[in-house]
Protein backbone atom coordinates (compact mmCIF):
# COMPACT_ATOMS: atom_id res chain seq x y z
CA UNK A 1 0.00 0.00 0.00
CA UNK A 2 1.25 3.46 -0.80
CA UNK A 3 2.84 5.71 2.22
CA UNK A 4 0.42 8.97 2.07
CA UNK A 5 1.66 11.61 4.24
CA UNK A 6 -0.75 14.86 4.62
CA UNK A 7 0.63 18.26 5.18
CA UNK A 8 -1.90 21.08 6.31
CA UNK A 9 -0.72 24.49 6.36
CA UNK A 10 -2.84 27.23 7.44
CA UNK A 11 -1.88 30.42 6.19
CA UNK A 12 -3.33 34.01 6.21
CA UNK A 13 -6.05 33.23 4.08
CA UNK A 14 -6.81 29.69 3.06
CA UNK A 15 -5.85 26.27 4.76
CA UNK A 16 -3.50 23.95 1.87
CA UNK A 17 -3.22 20.24 2.44
CA UNK A 18 -1.20 18.60 0.10
CA UNK A 19 -0.81 14.39 0.46
CA UNK A 20 3.31 13.57 -0.22
CA UNK A 21 4.68 10.28 -1.07
CA UNK A 22 7.52 8.94 0.62
CA UNK A 23 9.74 10.64 -1.84
CA UNK A 24 8.03 13.82 -1.21
CA UNK A 25 6.25 13.78 -4.39
CA UNK A 26 2.83 14.97 -4.57
CA UNK A 27 -0.15 13.20 -5.01
CA UNK A 28 -3.52 15.65 -3.98
CA UNK A 29 -3.81 19.23 -3.64
CA UNK A 30 -6.74 20.71 -2.25
CA UNK A 31 -7.34 24.38 -0.82
CA UNK A 32 -10.24 25.31 1.81
CA UNK A 33 -11.17 28.88 3.23
CA UNK A 34 -11.49 29.37 6.95
CA UNK A 35 -15.15 29.07 5.81
CA UNK A 36 -15.17 26.13 4.54
CA UNK A 37 -13.54 23.62 7.89
CA UNK A 38 -16.78 21.01 7.60
CA UNK A 39 -16.07 20.42 4.58
CA UNK A 40 -12.61 19.93 4.95
CA UNK A 41 -13.46 17.70 7.77
CA UNK A 42 -15.64 15.53 5.73
CA UNK A 43 -12.47 15.36 3.07
CA UNK A 44 -10.09 13.53 5.90
CA UNK A 45 -12.42 11.56 7.16
CA UNK A 46 -12.25 10.16 3.33
CA UNK A 47 -8.87 10.17 2.95
CA UNK A 48 -6.40 7.67 3.96
CA UNK A 49 -2.55 8.76 5.78
CA UNK A 50 0.01 7.28 7.33
CA UNK A 51 0.86 10.57 9.06
CA UNK A 52 -0.13 14.13 9.03
CA UNK A 53 1.28 17.55 10.11
CA UNK A 54 -0.24 21.37 10.66
CA UNK A 55 1.12 24.61 11.25
CA UNK A 56 -0.81 27.72 11.53
CA UNK A 57 0.20 31.15 10.77
CA UNK A 58 -3.63 31.95 11.55
CA UNK A 59 -5.33 31.34 14.49
CA UNK A 60 -6.06 28.09 15.38
CA UNK A 61 -9.65 26.44 14.47
CA UNK A 62 -9.90 24.10 18.01
CA UNK A 63 -12.70 22.39 16.73
CA UNK A 64 -10.19 21.45 13.34
CA UNK A 65 -7.31 20.51 15.29
CA UNK A 66 -9.63 18.11 17.63
CA UNK A 67 -11.66 16.23 14.71
CA UNK A 68 -7.57 16.12 12.96
CA UNK A 69 -6.38 14.46 16.62
CA UNK A 70 -9.65 12.49 17.12
CA UNK A 71 -8.89 10.60 13.67
CA UNK A 72 -5.44 10.66 13.59
CA UNK A 73 -4.10 10.67 16.81
CA UNK A 74 -0.37 9.05 17.19
CA UNK A 75 0.03 9.32 13.46
CA UNK A 76 -1.06 13.83 14.13
CA UNK A 77 1.69 16.26 14.69
CA UNK A 78 1.01 20.21 15.22
CA UNK A 79 3.84 21.77 14.55
CA UNK A 80 3.80 24.93 17.18
CA UNK A 81 6.30 28.04 17.48
CA UNK A 82 7.60 25.58 20.49
CA UNK A 83 8.10 22.71 18.31
CA UNK A 84 12.20 21.66 18.29
CA UNK A 85 12.92 21.72 14.50
CA UNK A 86 16.63 20.80 15.15
CA UNK A 87 17.99 24.00 13.67
CA UNK A 88 19.52 27.19 14.91
CA UNK A 89 17.27 30.22 14.83
CA UNK A 90 19.24 33.66 14.32
CA UNK A 91 16.39 35.52 15.82
CA UNK A 92 16.04 37.88 18.67
CA UNK A 93 12.74 36.32 19.69
CA UNK A 94 12.60 32.70 18.17
CA UNK A 95 8.86 32.32 19.25
CA UNK A 96 8.09 35.25 17.20
CA UNK A 97 9.55 33.64 14.11
CA UNK A 98 6.38 32.35 11.63
CA UNK A 99 6.25 29.11 11.54
CA UNK A 100 6.08 29.09 8.06
CA UNK A 101 9.55 30.60 7.69
CA UNK A 102 11.13 28.38 10.21
CA UNK A 103 9.01 24.89 8.66
CA UNK A 104 10.75 26.56 4.82
CA UNK A 105 13.89 26.56 6.63
CA UNK A 106 13.87 22.83 7.65
CA UNK A 107 13.11 22.44 3.75
CA UNK A 108 15.93 24.52 2.47
CA UNK A 109 18.38 22.69 4.44
CA UNK A 110 17.00 19.21 3.40
CA UNK A 111 17.26 20.02 -0.11
CA UNK A 112 20.47 22.08 -0.30
CA UNK A 113 22.21 20.22 2.42
CA UNK A 114 25.86 21.82 3.31
CA UNK A 115 24.84 25.50 1.17
CA UNK A 116 23.63 28.66 2.14
CA UNK A 117 19.81 29.37 0.27
CA UNK A 118 17.38 31.90 0.16
CA UNK A 119 14.14 30.81 0.48
CA UNK A 120 11.15 34.14 -1.19
CA UNK A 121 7.65 33.08 0.27
CA UNK A 122 5.30 35.19 -1.75
CA UNK A 123 1.72 35.62 -0.32
CA UNK A 124 0.11 38.22 1.21
CA UNK A 125 3.19 38.95 2.55
CA UNK A 126 6.47 38.75 0.67
CA UNK A 127 9.17 37.13 3.41
CA UNK A 128 12.99 36.41 2.25
CA UNK A 129 14.93 34.62 4.51
CA UNK A 130 18.47 33.18 4.41
CA UNK A 131 19.40 29.14 5.34
CA UNK A 132 22.79 29.01 6.26
CA UNK A 133 25.33 26.03 6.03
CA UNK A 134 23.77 24.16 8.81
CA UNK A 135 20.26 24.46 7.39
CA UNK A 136 19.74 27.44 10.65
CA UNK A 137 17.74 30.27 10.10
CA UNK A 138 19.66 33.19 9.52
CA UNK A 139 17.24 36.23 9.22
CA UNK A 140 15.87 38.08 6.13
CA UNK A 141 12.94 40.62 5.44
CA UNK A 142 9.30 41.14 5.14
CA UNK A 143 7.12 43.78 2.59
CA UNK A 144 3.57 43.43 1.38
CA UNK A 145 3.06 41.18 -1.06
CA UNK A 146 1.27 41.63 -4.98
CA UNK A 147 -2.10 42.42 -3.10
CA UNK A 148 -1.29 44.07 -0.64
CA UNK A 149 0.43 46.78 -2.99
CA UNK A 150 -2.54 46.90 -5.31
CA UNK A 151 -5.00 47.19 -2.78
CA UNK A 152 -3.23 50.11 -0.58
CA UNK A 153 -2.43 52.18 -3.79
CA UNK A 154 -6.47 51.93 -4.39
CA UNK A 155 -7.79 52.06 -1.10
CA UNK A 156 -5.49 54.87 0.03
CA UNK A 157 -5.96 57.52 -2.81
CA UNK A 158 -9.24 58.59 -4.88
CA UNK A 159 -8.21 58.16 -8.64
CA UNK A 160 -6.04 55.33 -8.72
CA UNK A 161 -7.47 51.96 -9.71
CA UNK A 162 -6.41 48.21 -8.93
CA UNK A 163 -5.23 46.77 -12.06
CA UNK A 164 -4.71 42.94 -11.15
CA UNK A 165 -1.77 41.60 -11.88
CA UNK A 166 -2.28 38.11 -13.66
CA UNK A 167 0.12 39.59 -16.21
CA UNK A 168 3.65 39.77 -17.21
CA UNK A 169 5.19 42.88 -16.34
CA UNK A 170 6.82 43.79 -19.20
CA UNK A 171 8.20 48.05 -18.87
CA UNK A 172 9.79 49.40 -16.25
CA UNK A 173 7.70 52.26 -16.77
CA UNK A 174 4.55 52.56 -18.10
CA UNK A 175 2.44 55.03 -20.42
CA UNK A 176 -1.22 54.64 -18.76
CA UNK A 177 -2.47 54.70 -14.89
CA UNK A 178 -2.49 51.14 -15.06
CA UNK A 179 0.71 50.45 -16.31
CA UNK A 180 2.57 52.96 -14.25
CA UNK A 181 0.99 51.43 -10.87
CA UNK A 182 2.42 47.56 -12.75
CA UNK A 183 5.19 48.88 -12.97
CA UNK A 184 6.13 50.62 -9.91
CA UNK A 185 4.52 48.55 -7.55
CA UNK A 186 5.04 45.37 -9.01
CA UNK A 187 7.91 45.92 -10.56
CA UNK A 188 9.17 47.14 -7.74
CA UNK A 189 8.37 43.77 -5.92
CA UNK A 190 10.35 41.75 -8.21
CA UNK A 191 13.59 44.55 -8.66
CA UNK A 192 13.28 44.07 -4.11
CA UNK A 193 13.35 39.99 -5.15
CA UNK A 194 16.33 40.25 -7.18
CA UNK A 195 18.49 42.87 -5.03
CA UNK A 196 18.21 40.42 -2.05
CA UNK A 197 19.33 37.83 -4.34
CA UNK A 198 22.06 39.19 -5.83
CA UNK A 199 23.21 40.48 -2.07
CA UNK A 200 23.00 36.77 -1.14
CA UNK A 201 25.28 36.12 -3.93
CA UNK A 202 28.24 37.93 -2.57
CA UNK A 203 27.65 36.35 0.98
CA UNK A 204 27.68 33.03 -0.45
CA UNK A 205 23.68 31.78 -1.27
CA UNK A 206 23.98 29.48 -4.26
CA UNK A 207 20.55 28.70 -4.36
CA UNK A 208 16.92 30.31 -4.36
CA UNK A 209 13.61 28.71 -3.64
CA UNK A 210 10.67 30.50 -4.56
CA UNK A 211 7.24 29.73 -3.00
CA UNK A 212 3.72 30.92 -1.79
CA UNK A 213 0.27 31.72 -3.05
CA UNK A 214 2.03 34.13 -5.52
CA UNK A 215 5.37 32.10 -6.10
CA UNK A 216 4.52 30.93 -9.82
CA UNK A 217 3.89 34.44 -10.41
CA UNK A 218 6.89 35.73 -9.38
CA UNK A 219 8.83 33.24 -11.09
CA UNK A 220 7.61 33.61 -14.39
CA UNK A 221 8.22 37.78 -14.05
CA UNK A 222 11.86 37.07 -12.85
CA UNK A 223 12.73 34.62 -15.93
CA UNK A 224 10.61 37.28 -18.28
CA UNK A 225 12.55 40.04 -16.74
CA UNK A 226 15.53 39.06 -15.72
CA UNK A 227 16.28 35.38 -17.13
CA UNK A 228 19.10 33.72 -16.04
CA UNK A 229 21.05 34.90 -13.27
CA UNK A 230 24.47 34.04 -11.83
CA UNK A 231 22.27 32.11 -8.85
CA UNK A 232 20.17 29.64 -9.60
CA UNK A 233 16.27 29.77 -8.38
CA UNK A 234 13.20 27.51 -8.74
CA UNK A 235 10.07 27.81 -8.08
CA UNK A 236 8.76 25.02 -5.61
CA UNK A 237 5.23 25.55 -4.91
CA UNK A 238 5.26 22.66 -1.98
CA UNK A 239 8.18 23.59 -0.13
CA UNK A 240 6.14 23.73 3.18
CA UNK A 241 4.35 20.45 2.73
CA UNK A 242 8.26 19.59 2.15
CA UNK A 243 9.39 20.92 5.43
CA UNK A 244 6.68 19.68 7.14
CA UNK A 245 7.32 15.88 6.17
CA UNK A 246 10.66 16.21 7.08
CA UNK A 247 9.92 17.90 10.42
CA UNK A 248 7.66 14.77 11.04
CA UNK A 249 10.32 12.34 10.28
CA UNK A 250 12.24 13.72 12.71
CA UNK A 251 10.00 13.93 15.26
CA UNK A 252 8.79 10.28 14.68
Amino acid sequence: MDYRFLAIDCGNTRIKCTILGVDDSVRVHRVFGYEAIDPLIDWLESERVDGCAMASVHALDTRLVESIRNLLGEKFLLITPHTDLGIVIDYDAPDKLGIDRKIAAVAAGMIYPGKKSLVVDAGTAVTIDMIGENGGFRGGTISPGASLRLESLANGTHLLPNPGYSCLIESCRGNSTEECILAGALGGLLDEIVMAMLRGEKEGVQYVLICGGDGEWIYKNLRNRYGELNIEYQYMPDLIAIGMHEIYRRQS
